[in-house]
């Protein structure tokens, strides 16, 4: 987590300090290392939020484009069960960044807790997603608007996210040299929703409107 209660107030990890989950209002200790961010933990093994997953520099640079009070924002249903949002906006949608591989089961249960939100998915964690990918569209092309055909059934990585209910979005970071379709920015791949069907379409679209 990037933020604990430090004599009241919400702060960052740092070397020497002690604080108190948000959550869950066990102990924390700040983790400051030199090979992962820093950030807190609880001083238990066990983490108050089952949906928690270790941070990396990936998710911090993707927090980093939104203000400080939107992040990590507790997020509590009628029944009294909370979960940390990755970035909650001023319109109230939840954005969730996803690196790690979820299960079905889970993607379904944070669809249906946050139910207005976003997902925003890493896709460099497995060096073939990006291949198979941009293999998935084949030739087809359709330049007005800008719109890109997928055999979902080519790519393992959209095979994980077809049935997802919310929009998601596919970061590949900068164009490399083998992309089907080159773009001079950092470029965003939308699926919509409920997209199960081979053939369904994907929209480009620069990483700012996100």
């Amino acid at each position: 987590m990037r933020f604990a209660l430090v004599e009241g107030d919400s702060r960052e990890a740092a070397p020497g300090l002690a604080g108190t989950c948000r959550v869950c209002g066990d102990a924390t200790t700040a983790k400051c290392g030199q090979h992962r961010i820093w950030h807190w933990a609880h001083k238990c093994t066990r983490t108050c939020d089952t949906w928690w997953e270790a941070e990396t520099q990936w998710h911090r640079d993707w927090k980093d484009n939104f203000p400080k009070d939107w992040q990590e924002i507790i997020h509590s249903a009628p029944s009294g069960e909370k979960h940390v949002a990755d970035v909650k906006v001023g319109s109230g949608a939840t954005l969730e960044f996803q690196h790690s591989l979820l299960p079905e089961v889970e993607r379904q249960a944070r669809e249906q807790f946050y139910s207005k939100m976003i997902w925003v998915v890493d896709g460099q964690r497995r060096k073939r997603d990006r291949t198979q990918f941009f293999a998935s569209f084949g030739n087809a092309i359709h330049q007005q608007p800008l719109v890109f055909p997928a055999r979902l059934q080519d790519s393992a990585l959209l095979r994980d996210w077809k049935t997802s209910r919310v929009p998601v979005y596919f970061d590949f970071g900068r164009s490399e040299p083998s992309d089907l379709c080159r773009f001079s920015e950092p470029t965003l791949w939308r699926l919509n929703p409920n997209s199960a069907k081979a053939g369904r379409p994907f929209f480009p679209l620069s990483r700012s409107p996100i």
